[in-house]
């Protein structure tokens, strides 16, 4: 995760630095070529982030404290464009049962071409299991698509701003694996509103 703060007043724009490889934008879900400096945009209020292509970012809900009583839902972030893999580990978050095996792992593996992402999930091990809850999977840096949960179609919802289509279903422990099917961006894609305004000398015709 690279993340590229404005430090000066009133800067809006700036130069940053991609390594090679390839990135999703977090905010637009771009792809970007990396190797090269890029000029990010940074209006008050968002930070420029940058993930690489195949990341796996385990999130959750903001809460004020570790067992504080939410409903609750586990996200997976996958971001398009390469493959990847993750070993999700958790605890209760509170004591020290983990020290004798009280945890949870879940394998995360990513399969990426350009017009499929397919995610496979393992089935939950270890002592502790996590209270009811949901599963969301969300993929950035792709167009509109259709998904499938083991092999069933999958309703999707999708937000066209930072390009991510996402599922959720009940977080049952079991291996799982989901389809999506979509349209990559062409690299560097990025939706930028532009205001023209023209003058017409007088007695311009019209048309």
């Amino acid at each position: 995760l690279l993340v590229a703060p404005v430090t000066k007043a009133g800067v809006t724009t700036h130069e940053v630095y991609l390594p090679p490889g390839r990135f999703v934008d977090f905010h637009t879900g771009a792809l970007l070529d990396g190797g090269k400096p890029i000029t990010t945009q940074a209006p008050i209020g968002r930070v420029p982030m940058y993930v690489r292509a195949g990341a796996i970012i385990p999130m959750q809900a903001p809460r004020e404290y570790t067992d504080q009583v939410i409903e609750d839902t586990r996200f997976i972030d996958v971001f398009a464009g390469a493959n990847g893999s993750l070993e999700l580990v958790e605890d209760d978050g509170k004591s020290f049962a983990y020290r004798k095996d009280g945890l949870a792992r879940t394998q995360v593996d990513v399969q990426a071409s350009a017009a499929s992402t397919a995610i496979m999930l393992g089935a939950r091990t270890g002592a502790f299991v996590p209270k009811e809850r949901t599963l969301g999977i969300r993929l950035h840096g792709v167009d509109k698509g259709s998904a499938l949960l083991d092999g069933q179609a999958a309703e999707v919802s999708w937000d066209a701003a930072s390009r991510t289509v996402s599922i959720a279903f009940p977080d049952d422990g079991k291996a799982h694996r989901v389809m999506f099917t979509h349209e990559a961006p062409p690299p560097g894609q990025t939706e930028i509103d532009v205001a023209l305004e023209v003058t017409l000398p007088a007695g311009t015709p019209d048309g």
